[in-house]
């Protein structure tokens, strides 16, 4: 009797094991044929989040206030930026700092090239402004001045003696997820230094068929103001440059809000790398942290 028990225990056994196997088998070969988008979201689920991010940041976040003189009319154009190295180098949109001006004086921020508009205004004056409204003058160091071009520019603070800055780390290695929470520094309308959460809409897109760039979408509220403002993730990490909102066309029929556009952090590495002033902005600064 003890033999036919003992006999029946071990079939069942057998039978048990045979169905956790088979279980373990078809979960793995469903996780094999599925695409993994999950991310790790117990810092998203933190209410504290924006808090951290914002205070981790501030200091090396800042307006930007540039004065055109266009035949004796002066006009000022409002935009952000942020501080990437100690010594002062601040990263912005070109057209915050470049106009294109028209051969009867008007001015467009676009890179159109055409017999009208073709020839690039630079300001008479740069201003970068912190959250303190501390600010110190600034000089254009560069941008790249063709059609289609990065909207990417490189300002050099002035004057700033013995001043240590707080700057952003740029983060080109994570990547960046659907749904994914963000964070950005604008100065909307020229009105201040204003914190913005928003949430990327698609993390890779391309303007046109024909554009030379993917971006960052962005679903929140963009405005005037916010181009050239730092794009963080929920480690403070540089992930993108807010440069654009999608607006409505004249006539359409379709109306956008809410949508907003953020140049890639390993485009804005690869522009810095590439310009004039890669060896004094010294790259190994500030260049993503990486583990063996």
């Amino acid at each position: 009797m003890k033999k036919k028990i003992i006999l029946i225990v071990g079939i069942l056994i057998v039978v048990l094991l045979s169905m956790v196997s088979c279980s373990a088998i078809s979960t793995l070969l469903n996780r094999s044929n599925t695409v993994n988008y999950q991310v790790d979201i117990r810092d998203l689920e933190n209410p504290n989040v924006g808090t951290a991010v914002a205070s981790n940041s501030i200091n090396s976040c800042v307006r930007i206030v540039s004065t055109f003189n266009f035949s004796g009319d002066t006009r000022t154009v409002s935009g952000a930026g942020f501080v990437v190295t100690t010594d002062g180098y601040v990263i912005t949109n070109r057209h915050v700092v470049v106009q294109y001006v028209a051969s009867y004086g008007s001015s467009t921020t676009s890179m159109e090239k055409t017999s009208t508009f073709n020839k690039a205004k630079t300001p008479t004056e740069i201003k970068v402004v912190f959250a303190d409204n501390t600010y110190y003058l600034a000089d254009l160091c560069y941008f790249i001045d063709e059609e289609g071009e990065i909207d990417l520019a490189i300002l050099k603070m002035k004057d700033t003696g013995a001043v240590v800055f707080d700057r952003l780390q740029i983060d080109q290695t994570s990547q960046i997820y659907y749904g994914q929470s963000a964070y950005t520094f604008g100065n909307p309308e020229g009105i201040g230094l204003l914190f913005t959460s928003v949430n990327v809409a698609n993390p890779s897109m391309k303007m046109s068929s024909d554009g030379l760039y993917e971006y960052i979408m962005l679903d929140g509220n963009i405005n005037h103001g916010n181009s050239g403002g730092v794009l963080l993730d929920g480690n403070s990490k540089v992930i993108g440059v807010v440069f654009a909102r999608v607006e409505s066309k004249a006539g359409s029929n379709t109306n956008a809000y809410g949508i907003g556009c953020a140049i890639k952090s390993k485009d804005l590495i690869n522009f810095i790398k590439g310009s004039t002033e890669a060896s004094s902005l010294n790259y190994s600064e500030y260049k993503p942290e990486t583990t063996e």
